[in-house]
């Protein structure tokens, strides 16, 4: 059987060639060279594909240039090395220090100084006398500069913040803060306070998850959580953002099919043995696009790095369906914040200028038959970024609908493992941990304050109130410290919030849950009270509350 290259491809040879990007290139024994991916290469030939996807379920014949072998004259696989790089460390064993040396003399042989000095301080962790690696960092003292107070090169630290982390007494942690310090450590104790808070944080399935970051303008807010069973704070972890797909609902319009834990379907097997942290919050209103939704994500996106320990560098963003769409609104509006953005069946990414600017990664996925969301709009924007030298993949399926296959969700890890954020300030050496940096004022509202327990400072009645009247996820852990320590005259304060109508319904919900943990017959009559509320969506949540309370 033999190929023969498409006529339409033509005019396209032109902007694809020389377009300054990494590319597997296809050379034709007659015609001019080709660039994408190559998916296959064997006894039946070479398959090329355009928009750089590797999935082999790709079947549209303008994505694909296909050559018998009598009529390949060259392959050249030359991936993206920034790419590479990262993707070579993934998969690189820890104690290999040769292979690591090797990576390192790649980065380098590309001009990617940082990524370098990384790999051959890893080498020079596994093996101190690795010969290329002490030459590549520049000798001894420049490897000890870089292994000084850096706990992933030097096992001692990454021991001693796993052993901080499960210190219960507070003499106990000051005792191994001065002992960290001294081996150069420059984490302060707010910080150190953050991976110790980090380690009490539950992991695996968490659905439904209150938002505690700006509960009080974005009430009843809500993100479903997966956190790997193998979450340690100890070392920094990749962040992928979930947008789940539906659309309007009830009779108003004013509901929202689609939510968190729908979504958390497609990420959360992945993730477990990926190692990624995966958040998906559940929209207030239809239409990810709307600036409560956008409200929403960047609230995510700040509280979830200081429960957990993430690599700012390595946050991104993803959605299916009305997902997809917002993916596509809200990636350009964060990208400074994003390591890639991964819209699927979807649309609207006319609007490419500000992800190519902070040249943030793109991968694309529709459904070639997708009767839902047609593929037009994906189909245009991958055909703009052709010849770009863009970083991006479109991946295109037929006989998929309007479903997210397995195949494309392996593709997705794939994509976001070696990925890291390179918009302003971003960093390509080493995990920008996100417990770094002086508490702010929202953290102590929202999260409490780190410093509290290294102080001796207990929050105390009050300060619990305020956090239960803000409602949000502040509010459901002031409901179970109320319930669990039942202080003098917390019932009383308590019945206050629960009928106080101006405070945000979550918050009244979880002064009941509140009353009902303190069992106080005094809470009895705000129950009542409660029971009274108008039968809308959001006031059912306190009076199913007022019931149990009453039960």
């Amino acid at each position: 059987m033999r190929f023969a290259l498409p006529r339409w491809l033509a005019p396209l040879l032109v902007t694809c060639v020389g377009a300054g990007a990494a590319a597997d290139t296809l050379y034709p024994r007659s015609g001019r060279k080709v660039e994408g991916a190559i998916v296959s290469e064997g006894p039946e030939g070479v398959v090329l594909n355009l928009y750089w996807s590797r999935n082999p379920g790709v079947t549209n014949p303008e994505h694909l240039v296909r050559l018998a072998p009598d009529q390949v004259k060259k392959v050249e696989r030359t991936p993206r090395p920034e790419v590479e790089t990262w993707r070579r460390l993934e998969a690189a064993d820890p104690e290999d220090a040769a292979a690591l040396a090797a990576i390192g003399e790649y980065a380098r042989g590309h001009k990617l100084k940082a990524a370098a000095r990384v790999a051959f301080a890893l080498a020079l962790r596994a093996d101190a006398a690795q010969p290329v690696a002490l030459k590549g960092i520049g000798g001894r003292s420049a490897y000890e500069a870089e292994r000084r107070g850096n706990p992933w090169v030097d096992p001692a630290l990454a021991e001693g913040l796993a052993a901080y982390a499960r210190l219960a007494g507070v003499e106990e942690r000051r005792a191994k803060a001065r002992e960290l310090q001294g081996l150069g450590l420059a984490w302060k104790p707010y910080e150190l306070e953050r991976l110790r808070r980090s380690a009490l944080e539950p992991t695996g399935l968490q659905e439904d998850r209150p938002l505690a970051w700006q509960a009080e303008p974005l009430p009843g807010a809500v993100y479903t959580l997966f956190v790997p069973p193998a979450y340690t704070p100890a070392r920094t972890w990749p962040l992928l953002i979930g947008l789940h797909g539906g659309g309007p609902d009830g009779k108003n319009g004013d509901e929202v099919v689609g939510s968190g834990p729908s979504a958390m379907n497609f990420y959360r097997d992945l993730a477990g043995r990926r190692g990624v942290i995966v958040a998906c919050p559940t929209a207030l209103v239809a239409g990810w696009q709307a600036s409560v939704n956008e409200a929403l994500v960047r609230a995510v996106l700040r509280e979830v790095p200081l429960r957990y320990h993430v690599d700012l560098d390595r946050v991104h963003l993803t959605g299916h369906s009305m997902g997809g769409f917002g993916t596509w609104a809200l990636g350009p509006r964060l990208c400074e914040e994003l390591a890639s953005i991964a819209p699927m069946a979807g649309g609207g990414g006319s609007n490419l200028a500000r992800l190519l600017e902070t040249r943030t990664p793109i991968f694309i996925f529709h459904g070639a038959d997708d009767a839902v969301v047609g593929p037009a709009s994906d189909r245009a924007a991958a055909r703009s970024l052709l010849g770009s030298g863009h970083d991006f993949v479109y991946t295109e399926l037929d006989g998929v609908g309007h479903g997210f296959p397995a195949s494309v969700q392996e593709e997705l890890f794939d994509f976001i493992a070696p990925r890291r954020r390179t918009g302003k300030g971003a960093r390509d050496a080493w995990p920008r941990s996100s417990f770094l940096g002086k508490p702010t004022k929202e953290e102590r509202e929202f999260l409490g304050d780190p410093l509290g327990a290294w102080d001796g400072a207990a929050p105390g009645l009050a300060e619990w109130l305020e956090r239960l009247a803000r409602g949000g996820g502040g509010a459901l852990e002031a409901a179970r410290w109320l319930a669990e320590h039942r202080p003098e005259g917390a019932a009383a304060a308590v019945a206050k919030l629960a009928v106080n109508a101006r405070l945000p319904f979550d918050a009244r919900a979880f002064a009941l849950r509140a009353l009902a943990g303190l069992g106080d017959a005094e809470g009895a009559g705000a129950a009542r009270r409660a029971l009274g509320g108008e039968p809308t969506r959001d006031e059912s949540r306190v009076v199913v509350e007022a019931a149990r309370t009453l039960v």
